[in-house]
């Protein structure tokens, strides 16, 4: 009796456990973090990478990885090669080195149906008055394996540039004294400008000192979708 109890607990057991890998499996994705830190008297480094599990399409799912993955990578071995070149020129010059700085994160801003909204934020500080900050955003169609530049989305939503264009100039008319004018003024977004989707908005960003000064930091223009392919 206790053996038949047994296999039957067993039994049920094994069952959860195909059901909840096959619902796991067949469900959207998942974002989750990955993180690397370091830290010496010349450095301090702290990666927060993203990383996509649960897609149904694991060859997509691993390539998308990759590309983020190798970005920021890619980042933080640029900004330590600055980091070695500043501290060389300290020793040679006898003027005072401070500890820099790597770090990176992101913020997911939509994410169902097999699309992925997010913006990765790479900082780093390798000597100078202050830090610098550059975003990049990622808006990835899983289901059909590509990352949408700006471009692509506006012809997926039926969205001319030139409508774009007018809500952002409305806006800098509204404030100037936050914009550049004259020759480093808005002209017009890149097919390649940054973006990202939150709920039913389209929101276009500007890297600092894109088309204005430091202190506003990155310019945002949000744009309402009536509809969302």
């Amino acid at each position: 009796m206790k053996k038949k109890f047994r296999f039957i607990v067993l039994f049920i057991v094994i069952a959860i456990i195909f059901i909840s890998v096959d619902s796991f499996a067949s469900s959207d994705f998942h974002i989750f973090s990955v993180t690397r830190t370091k830290e010496t008297e010349t450095i301090e480094i702290n990666l927060n990478i993203p990383v996509i599990i649960g897609f149904n399409n694991k060859i997509i799912q691993k390539k998308y990885n990759k590309i983020i993955r190798n970005d920021i990578f890619d980042f933080s071995v640029k900004a330590q090669k600055e980091v070695d070149e500043y501290r060389k020129e300290a020793l040679k010059h006898n003027f005072p080195f401070h500890q820099c700085s790597i770090f990176v994160d992101y913020k997911v801003y939509k994410k169902e149906k097999g699309f992925l909204s997010m913006v990765i934020e790479f900082y780093k500080f390798t000597g100078g008055a202050h830090g610098i900050t550059e975003l990049k955003s990622y808006n990835i169609d899983m289901s059909k394996g590509m990352i949408l530049t700006l471009s692509d989305y506006l012809k997926r939503v039926e969205i001319d540039k030139a409508h774009i264009n007018n809500i952002i100039e409305n806006k800098i008319d509204n404030e100037p004294d936050k914009y550049f004018s004259g020759k480093m003024k808005f002209k017009s977004v890149g097919d390649d400008q940054g973006f990202y989707l939150k709920e039913n908005k389209l929101i276009v960003f500007f890297q600092l000192y894109e088309i204005a000064p430091y202190a506003s930091g990155f310019p945002e223009f949000v744009i309402p979708l009536k509809k969302y392919k």
